[in-house]
């Protein structure tokens, strides 16, 4: 009995009793298709946007009524699931996803129903959420002996949410190869062999299932025939270091979640800070060649065109300066003082004294080349 207590009470030394059974990685595998399929969502305003040609705010508003199918896509999956069975249930909405995004894969919204569209969009939302409402049943489906759960669930949490290291740059770099409906399809073409690889993992898992609880859990199956149930009745009390040590797996696994979502959460706002960093500097280099054009008209051109320009250059630095707070720093600050310079030194470009205009023109270009600087230098620093 203090051997069986021993066996149950460390997890890592059970660990390879997880690792060694099949079902466990059957199980990790279906938790990958159905996470797949999850971060798969996240590029459906994408999709309204550049392929059904809504703005931005209709894009974002579609995404959020779909996500408001999770309440109910879950819980109609949890009775689903026990009315029926839980493996069966996943491997049908694998099924049924792998035809709504290969509809998507093959079909352009010229050949395909606005009403087709829309039910694609919402099936796919509400299956996926099904999905997430009932994968974890699937260790009670398989057996999983009680003293393994804590390692079995940590285990396929480990390997099931891999796709939060991996799913982003795969997507990235499929839409980035062909951007545009063809892009899309792509996507959704990835998206559906993945859907196909979890009905696949389903068939398999029911396999393993034919054989037996013997040999998914051989060993566990052992310790139950043989001492596990046999003791005093009284449960001894668990120090806090093996309560560490019992559930260390699973810590780790929190531990490993936490930093995920944190890592993902700074690189997401990196990446909308660099983004906007470099939608403002272009936009600013584009509103400085402006008004060094209007400079060179003035400089140049004719002189019944001399007020045209500076109205030109009045339009320009104000711009600039209005966009500069954006990008902030020393670039605000340097559009700060082309606006004043522009405003001290425009009256004179048109005067008739030669010397006056010449020593306005000079100032506002050095002005002028001071905010190109900072912000190349802005442009330079993103990663």
């Amino acid at each position: 009995a203090k051997k069986t207590s021993s066996f149950a009470a460390n997890t890592l030394k059970n660990m390879h009793l997880v690792l060694r059974r099949p079902v466990i990685w059957a199980q990790a595998a279906i938790i990958v298709c159905a996470y797949c399929g999850y971060k798969g969502l996240d590029n459906y305003s994408l999709y309204a946007v550049q392929v059904l040609g809504m703005d931005e705010v209709e894009g974002a508003r579609l995404a959020a009524y779909g996500a408001w199918t999770r309440p109910v896509a879950a819980v109609l999956a949890g009775l689903i699931a026990d009315r029926f069975n839980a493996t069966r249930s996943i491997g049908a909405m694998f099924g049924i996803l792998f035809v709504s995004y290969g509809v998507w894969s093959t079909l352009s919204p010229q050949e395909a129903s606005v009403s087709l569209i829309y039910l694609n969009f919402f099936t796919t939302y509400t299956v996926v959420f099904a999905l997430r409402g009932i994968y974890f049943a699937l260790l009670e489906e398989n057996r999983t002996p009680k003293f393994l759960t804590g390692a079995a669930v940590g285990m396929v949490s480990l390997v099931g949410y891999t796709p939060d290291a991996f799913f982003g740059p795969v997507a990235g770099r499929i839409l980035d190869a062909n951007p545009g409906i063809v892009g899309h399809q792509n996507y959704f073409m990835f998206l559906a062999s993945v859907a196909a690889t979890g009905v696949l993992v389903v068939l398999w898992l029911l396999w393993l299932r034919r054989s037996g609880c013997t040999s998914l859990w051989p060993e566990a199956d052992t310790i139950t025939n043989g001492k596990r149930e046999t003791g005093t009745g009284v449960k001894s009390k668990q120090t806090i270091k093996e309560q560490f040590r019992r559930n260390a797996v699973a810590l780790i696994s929190l531990a490993i979640a936490i930093t995920s979502l944190g890592y993902n959460t700074w690189r997401n706002e990196a990446s909308e800070h660099n983004r906007n960093q470099r939608i403002v500097a272009i936009e600013l280099l584009l509103m400085l060649s402006d008004l060094q054009q209007a400079l060179l008209d003035s400089r140049y051109g004719k002189e019944s065109e001399s007020k045209s320009n500076l109205r030109k250059g009045w339009v320009a630095v104000s711009t600039i300066r209005d966009i500069s707070m954006v990008a902030g720093g020393a670039v605000h600050e340097s559009a700060d003082v082309l606006f004043a310079t522009w405003e001290r030194e425009s009256g004179s470009l048109t005067s008739n004294d030669e010397a006056g205009n010449d020593t306005a023109k000079t100032s506002i270009e050095n002005a002028l080349n001071a905010v190109r600087h900072d912000t190349q230098e802005v442009l330079r620093s993103l990663d």
